[in-house]
């Protein structure tokens, strides 16, 4: 049967702002008007021992070929792949052929790629449920437990908000369930006006796994624990992304965690991350510590703002997120009742700190790999 299984639809692969190197391509397409290119896995099947056609062309029309098309063989089983290093940019469209037969598959891109973690600021919890507005559609989302990509439209796919039919309360304790149940943890985020914005600047599809899950300490994300066997399994199947949006500390403040201890227990969660990988990703890390619909602990939280201070200056793989913490009054957080978290001008305020935290991070390394 003719197929293509790789890659899926609406993927974005990271693209890599140096020379592509590894893993090797089997055919190199012509750099593009924008930087980066990245190396992607087309995989199919069709009659074993048989001739077939793929063309990499641009999703819109009129289409364009993005790279010559290839001839490929399929081996006895019928199965064919090859590596093919395309640059930057996207909506793309993958067709192949055998004899009178057709079948595509779109839209991918490569473009950004990020995974993100922590609690229920960077989820579901936030006063109005967002949509991407960018025409083409090219802010995705990855279901952390589907494994497939869409459009990130509001509420986004998170470990706390399943979109396989299995109710939020299945996958976790009942106590947990019972504290969160008053919650909107199918609320809005802050994700599509993030990703629209980025769009908009860099002009290449960018993409977000987002393994937050509401009220988890730092400790729920040790190596040891549930979390970040999510976490890694999902970080091995994006293969390369550009980095880590760290947003926790809220629940550790409440309990009284030293700064210290939360600064280890961090180091450890990117260390046994990056032993799984065949790279060490980079980390933003938010200044996410205040909660006042919760608790007001100024001390805590201004210790615990100070520790994430020390991380980014002391480590050359940690770089600043978005500091939340100086979103307050009620023109930027919600009531109780309504999500207790940001309110619908705030989740904008926060989209726009993150996209500068963004995009401070891009140019850096830009700048470090044209030097």
């Amino acid at each position: 049967m003719l197929a293509l299984t790789s890659p899926v639809p609406y993927a974005v692969y990271q693209r890599r702002l140096a020379r592509v190197e590894e893993p090797k391509a089997d055919f190199i397409a012509e750099p593009g008007p924008l930087p980066g290119r990245t190396v992607v896995r087309f995989a199919g099947t069709a009659a074993p021992n048989s001739a077939v056609s793929l063309r990499i062309m641009t999703a819109d029309v009129p289409r364009e070929l993005v790279a010559p098309e290839l001839g490929l063989r399929t081996d006895s089983k019928g199965r064919f792949s090859c590596r093919i290093a395309l640059p930057a940019g996207g909506w793309y469209l993958a067709n192949l052929r055998q004899g009178g037969k057709e079948i595509s598959i779109a839209p991918f891109g490569i473009g950004e790629v990020y995974l993100i973690a922590g609690q229920s600021y960077a989820g579901n919890y936030h006063s109005s449920r967002m949509a991407v507005t960018e025409p083409k559609g090219r802010v995705v989302a990855l279901s952390p437990r589907r494994k497939l990509w869409r459009v990130a439209h509001d509420p986004q796919p998170t470990l706390d908000y399943p979109e396989d039919g299995e109710r939020y309360w299945a996958h976790v304790n009942r106590m947990q369930a019972m504290f969160h149940m008053h919650q909107r943890f199918d609320g809005g985020s802050i994700w599509p006006l993030v990703g629209d914005m980025l769009v908009g600047v860099l002009g290449v599809p960018v993409g977000f796994a987002n393994l937050s899950f509401g009220g988890s300490g730092i400790e729920k994300w040790h190596p040891d624990e549930k979390l970040f066997e999510y976490m890694r399994d999902i970080a091995l199947s994006l293969g390369r992304f550009r980095a880590v949006l760290w947003a926790q500390g809220e629940k550790d403040v409440q309990d009284g965690m030293a700064p210290e201890e939360w600064s280890r227990r961090l180091k450890r969660i990117q260390r046994a991350l990056a032993e799984d990988l065949d790279f060490t990703p980079d980390w933003l890390v938010a200044k996410s510590t205040k909660h006042p619909t919760v608790y007001s602990l100024p001390e805590r939280e201004d210790a615990l703002r100070a520790a994430v201070d020390k991380l980014w200056r002391r480590d050359d793989t940690i770089f600043p997120g978005a500091d939340t913490d100086r979103l307050v009054g009620d023109e930027n957080r919600a009531g109780l009742g309504d999500s207790a978290h940001f309110s619908r001008d705030g989740q904008h305020r926060a989209a726009w700190l993150w996209f500068h935290a963004i995009m401070a991070h891009i140019e850096h390394r830009e700048a470090l790999a044209a030097a």
